[in-house]
């Protein structure tokens, strides 16, 4: 299966049910240090984003050693850094008997659009004049793209 960071870290404690189950599962993290597709929206959307970077007082992103959390929970945790390392962590993952968690950092700012629709919400009674300028702008956007309002 294939998991953000933030999902994961949300959630690790199946790491160590698939260990008590004795489950075989290969986990496959995409590292873009938070939650990154919520982030872009919030950013396209209301253009500021809160708590959905993992970053340190200054700004930069925090590391989390998802291959050492795995190896914590019982899990075979490898850090695959470019395509190669991630080939071949799959392939000793294929090979292998336990649940293997493998951690893959993306590029900064890597995220590519989806071009789904998705309707944050936004605060539609903002004073500031940027943020009124992004909700109709947003509210267009709905009309255009058929969105019905569900009552």
């Amino acid at each position: 299966m294939i998991v953000g960071d933030g999902s994961l870290l949300m959630a690790p404690a199946e790491l160590l049910t698939a260990v008590q189950a004795d489950l075989k599962a290969t986990v496959v993290v995409i590292d873009n240090a938070g939650y990154g597709s919520i982030d872009a929206l919030a950013q396209d959307s209301v253009g500021v984003s809160v708590g959905n970077r993992f970053v340190d007082g200054g700004g930069h992103d925090l590391w989390v050693d998802i291959a050492q959390l795995a190896t914590a929970f019982g899990c075979a945790g490898v850090l695959a850094e470019d395509a190669t390392a991630l080939a071949r962590a799959l392939d000793a993952a294929r090979a292998g008997t336990e649940t293997t968690v493998i951690h893959c950092p993306v590029a900064d700012g890597e995220i590519p659009p989806s071009g789904a629709f998705w309707d944050l919400g936004l605060p539609e009674t903002a004073a500031d004049a940027a943020v009124r300028a992004r909700v109709t702008a947003g509210i267009e956007r709905r009309r255009a793209s058929g969105q019905r309002p569900f009552v």
